[in-house]
């Protein structure tokens, strides 16, 4: 038949909703009629002349029409409906049978009447419920079709002028009617120029709202804020590919606007724990000291603890460049997997953004990568969004587009920062070092988004970096940070001293998720044993050179000579390659 004959009746009307009918539905309905009508006056004809008990010629009738039914696909309600009605009908009929004689005129007469006044009845309810379903079809399709287009806006529902305070990045209004938490609003200036915010929180008629394009020029005559009944969300297309936003999601790169196939929550959709797939197979970054001693496997989240003045760009512009998964011994794909980057810069310099694209460009994979750029000299509290504008984006093309998305979040503590600020805006109690008390649960709900879904292929690996203030691992930045991802990879100054690159300290680096995408059939077997014993011999070899500083080398024993020795290559041939020198797993095993 068609999309809308069968199904329960839930089905049904959903159905006709969606797809508001077609002509085949009109053309079974009355088809229908015309079975009946014709069926019934000649059974009625066949029982009167046979006979036949007006009951016996009921029953027969009404199993007819319930069979017909079942046959053309009706939903249950439909066969109870054609039932009961058919069951009025013969009983008039069976009545006019005992009130006048079968071969007489006014029988005939009564008969005709009665067939036509249930085809007027039929009629007439399929006429007004298929009306219904195509109306209603018409308001659905008109409705996506503005969704689709690119103009498409939801338009404000109530305009305010009543705004009393502007403190830091907050608004803060007075008599709102039903404000709701998380609504976004268009802040309009004298000038026309249209911010965004969004409503942080809600006391009686109360708002305080949240610019994100910062608060200047706002004053309480000429501008006014329309509340528009919608969350933040971002459109979405795989026209994001390739192209370059601030931290707001606005294009910088000189192109188009983006032509939006749908528009999804930048909070993220709700994801069910169960659907979960446990991270397993290995992303090789080519870095020797990632991969051997502290592997990562992909739908992972794996920070770099840095600081300032330390090459934490290079290695992760290194780690884009290089990384592919590696399937079994000897085997690495570098081609067949949909690879694509997800870059979100908060509160970087020029400097750090031009060092990125010029990366991505002169490797060649620009046209894989979605950047977006929040400079330190755009507003602060525009650092809050720019994460998660990143992630929705990853989203969309690991879930739905089914590819491997690598996202690099940086810098992670000017994200930090703009909480902070946005808290004590809010004069809200402060927690360790003035960060709110509910940073940990804010880092949450953007490292917690990476991963891997079960029936999807694509996956979601964070990569973010952090600079911690002082070289302190101990800040709440880092230490949070810790207590929420798999791991971390600490970058170290005094190896960065000594012109070591990657100056990446193996000691206090960790890969929780290690020791699932190695060893049998997915590296080498013996991965495992040597990871172990580099990090012991290295352990000891720096406890010994601790120990040389104060005794001297000449009251060393032989064996602290060796591993003080095997901490010197260690460092000179293991830890040290180049910016542009790919090692496979394999190759880094073996030195």
């Amino acid at each position: 038949m068609d999309e809308c004959g069968s199904g329960n009746l839930l089905a049904k009307i959903e159905c006709i909703l969606t797809y508001g009918g077609s002509g085949l539905d009109v053309a079974i309905n009355y088809a229908l009629l015309v079975l009946d009508v014709t069926f019934s006056a000649w059974w009625l004809n066949i029982a009167n002349q046979n006979a036949m008990k007006p009951c016996i010629s009921l029953i027969a009738v009404m199993i007819y029409q319930v069979v017909l039914c079942l046959f053309l696909g009706c939903s249950g309600v439909s066969i109870v409906w054609c039932a009961v009605v058919g069951w009025y009908i013969q009983k008039s009929r069976c009545q006019l049978q005992a009130a006048v004689s079968p071969h007489n005129k006014a029988f005939e007469i009564a008969l005709l009447l009665l067939n036509a006044s249930a085809l007027i009845y039929y009629a007439i309810t399929s006429a007004m419920i298929t009306s219904l379903a195509h109306g209603c079809a018409l308001s659905a399709a008109a409705v996506n079709a503005a969704a689709a287009s690119r103009d498409y806006k939801v338009y404000p529902r109530i305009d305010y002028r009543t705004i009393t305070g502007v403190e830091g990045p907050l608004v803060i209004m007075e008599n709102v009617k039903f404000p709701t938490y998380g609504e976004i609003v268009n802040v309009n200036l004298s000038d026309g120029t249209v911010r965004q915010g969004q409503i942080l929180e809600v006391n009686k008629k109360k708002a305080v709202v949240q610019v994100f394009e910062g608060t200047s020029n706002i004053d309480n005559k000429d501008c006014h804020i329309e509340f528009t009944g919608d969350t933040l969300k971002m459109p979405i297309s795989d026209d994001l590919m390739g192209r370059a936003f601030n931290g707001s999601g606005k294009p910088i790169d000189k192109g188009p606007g983006v032509l939006a196939e749908e528009f999804l929550d930048i909070g993220g959709a709700p994801l069910n724990p169960k659907s979960r797939v446990y991270p397993k197979e290995m992303i090789q970054t080519g870095i020797s000291a990632i991969d051997t001693m502290n592997s990562v496997v992909r739908g992972q989240k794996l920070p770099l603890f840095s600081a300032a003045g330390l090459p934490h760009n290079e290695i992760a512009a290194q780690v884009c460049r290089q990384a592919s998964l590696v399937k079994g011994k000897d085997v690495s794909d570098h081609s067949q997997e949909n690879f694509s980057i997800v870059f979100g810069a908060m509160g970087v310099n020029m400097e750090t953004a031009r060092f990125f694209r010029n990366d991505f460009e002169e490797n060649g994979s620009m046209e894989n990568v979605v950047l977006f750029m929040n400079l330190a000299n755009d507003p602060t509290i525009e650092r809050i969004v720019t994460p998660r504008l990143a992630l929705t984006t990853a989203e969309y093309f690991a879930y739905t587009r089914e590819q491997h998305v690598f996202v690099i979040l940086t810098d992670m503590s000017s994200y930090a920062d703009a909480l902070r600020e946005v808290s004590a805006a809010r004069e809200e109690v402060p927690g360790r070092r003035g960060y709110p008390g509910y940073m940990y649960t804010d880092l949450s709900t953007i490292y917690e988004r990476a991963g891997r879904v079960e029936g999807r292929n694509g996956s979601i690996t964070q990569f973010p970096i952090l600079t911690m203030p002082n070289d302190d691992i101990t800040h709440p930045i880092p230490d949070l940070t810790g207590y929420i991802t798999e791991g971390q990879v600490f970058v170290d100054r005094s190896l960065h001293n000594r012109q070591i690159y990657p100056p990446i300290n193996v000691l206090p680096s960790l890969s929780r998720l290690m020791k699932s995408g190695i060893g049998k059939g997915m590296t080498r077997d013996d991965h495992p044993n040597v990871s172990d014993q580099l990090y012991a011999n290295y352990a000891i070899g720096q406890d010994t050179r601790a120990m040389k500083a104060v005794v001297g080398e000449e009251a060393l024993s032989e064996d602290e000579h060796k591993y003080l020795e095997f901490t010197d290559k260690f460092e000179l041939k293991f830890l040290t390659q180049g910016a542009y020198e790919n090692r496979d797993i394999f190759a880094s095993l073996d030195i």
